[in-house]
């Protein structure tokens, strides 16, 4: 059981990471649901910076919680972010190093994939407007906490 301290201190953190995201990765270490949080508020505030308008965070169905949904241009995008941390590797003087193995896309598997592509089809037919699912990727810097979004768009079409 936590402390009201500990209850405090979670809730202060929780609301810098959501007003500041940036920033709070910049300064602290977050845990593994911080990080999670951390890539959603990250990733919709870049789309949002891009001009796309977010409809949702979290939005509950039936069969799956949609981290965002967007609006870009008149199509209805549902957006899944996946967030990691990225770890810096040296490198050796003069080589090239092969590029990254791990991403967190990676764990998208495909019985996920058909999901959101079953409420891509589900929203379309609701909405009467074209609807496409994206991955958002967001990475953390462990050498200096800033914050990278990796955007794929149309996932049916990429990785069908």
């Amino acid at each position: 059981m936590r402390t009201r301290w500990e209850r405090l201190v979670r809730a202060l953190r929780r609301a810098w990471l959501t007003r500041a995201p940036q920033s709070f990765s910049r300064r602290c270490t977050p845990d593994d649901a911080e990080l999670g949080l951390l890539g959603e508020q990250f990733a919709a505030r870049e789309l949002e910076r891009a001009g796309w308008r977010v409809l949702a965070r979290r939005q509950r169905t039936a069969a799956l919680e949609l981290d965002l949904v967007a609006r870009e241009a008149g199509v209805w995008v549902l957006i899944e972010v996946k967030s990691g941390r990225e770890l810096a590797l040296p490198r050796p003087r003069g080589r090239e190093l092969p590029a990254a193995r791990w991403q967190p896309g990676q764990r998208l598997d495909a019985r996920r994939r058909r999901r959101l592509a079953a409420a891509a089809r589900r929203l379309e037919r609701s909405v009467g407007a074209p609807v496409r699912v994206d991955l958002c990727e967001v990475l953390r810097s462990e050498r200096d906490g800033r914050l990278r979004l990796v955007h794929q768009r149309d996932l049916g079409r990429s990785r069908g």
